[in-house]
């Protein structure tokens, strides 16, 4: 049977009321502010991530609406639990060439440089890798090291082929070099990546930036050094360092590791300051969607399993999720 994408709306929307009836039960008890609600991804089975992240948009919004939780939705929480020291290196560098420090600019780049090369898992934003190399060209080239200043623009080219400098931030010279360089590569045959992984449907994320899930064929892949990352819920991600050219094409099959959930979960909220975390995995199975969740108490650690449902009654849920958070549902915290 074929998906309807109004069947996917339709539930993200009933399921939405499902968690205000637990909200209305939550704000009953003894929490003097509104409780912070961390919405974990929705792992999937045969069903796509697309349709997963829709439903939690509409998990977020309806909500938002209610007011009764204090929302943190994933992408908010991917921002807030991301690795800080990349980005601090890149923004210390940014504001020491601001002050015309570039001796301290090139070192932050260039350690912000070795931590990547180090550990690829930190590369979380691909903008990074973008202005850190744009920063060191103008940075060599300011100091009469045109060689170094052309190898960074050519970075640059690598990971972003039809980049345009911006004439009324960079200098004449330096356009005018990136465009020499830009040229050179741009005739240069490309290259080949294929990537598949053990399960499919990870989102691949090529120096930073997203370009789509396994199994997935890129054909113009500008030769030279990038990073590769594979993510999906539910699992490690997965990172690795390739340097592409026209002779050999390039093939990865990971079998991507799977990680606790519910300690995954529980750590995250209590990074975010969560009181709850939403986790769940959605189904479709013969033609119906279904959802097998839990809500987890981050203060008791402790999750409330909800029965797998095909069918979701907005009232029958909320009234299932209220009866299981009262008082005599749920333990006691510890004393003192």
């Amino acid at each position: 049977m074929k998906r309807s994408r109004i069947g996917i709306v339709l539930l993200s929307t009933s399921f939405s009321f499902f968690l205000l009836g637990a909200a209305a039960a939550w704000g009953q008890g003894p929490l003097a502010k509104a409780p912070r609600l961390l919405l974990m991804p929705l792992e999937t089975h045969d069903i796509s991530d697309e349709e997963a992240r829709v439903m939690v948009i509409f998990l977020h919004r309806a909500l938002e609406e209610r007011g009764t939780f204090e929302v943190i939705d994933p992408d908010e929480a991917r921002k807030a639990l991301r690795d800080r020291e990349i980005e601090e290196l890149v923004n210390q560098g940014i504001g020491y060439f601001q002050s015309a420090k570039l001796d301290r600019a090139a070192q932050s780049f260039n350690e912000a440089l070795n931590l990547l090369e180090r550990e690829p898992v930190r590369l979380t934003e691909g903008q990074w890798l973008v202005d850190i190399h744009l920063y060191l060209g103008m940075i060599y080239q300011n100091s009469g090291f045109p060689e170094q200043a052309a190898e960074a623009l050519r970075r640059v080219v690598e990971i972003q082929p039809e980049k345009r400098l911006d004439p009324s931030f960079f200098s004449p010279e330096i356009i005018e070099m990136f465009n020499d360089v830009q040229r050179k590569i741009l005739d240069l045959p490309r290259s080949s990546l294929e990537i598949s992984s053990t399960p499919v449907g990870a989102a691949v994320y090529l120096d930073g930036f997203l370009e789509g899930v396994t199994p997935l064929r890129i054909t113009d892949l500008v030769i030279g050094r990038h990073y590769l990352r594979l993510e999906k819920e539910g699992y490690r991600a997965w990172t690795t360092s390739l340097v592409a050219d026209w002779t050999n094409p390039l093939h990865f099959s990971p079998t991507l590791e799977a990680i606790d959930r519910f300690e995954t979960a529980l750590r995250n909220g209590e990074k975010l300051k969560a009181d709850f975390v939403f986790l769940g995995s959605l189904f479709f199975t013969e033609g119906e969607y279904s959802i097998e969740s839990q809500l987890i108490d981050v203060n008791l650690q402790k999750a409330y399993p909800l029965p797998r449902q095909a069918s979701l009654s907005p009232t029958e849920l909320a009234t299932l999720i209220a009866a299981r958070m009262e008082p005599t549902q749920r333990p006691s915290p510890p004393p003192g």
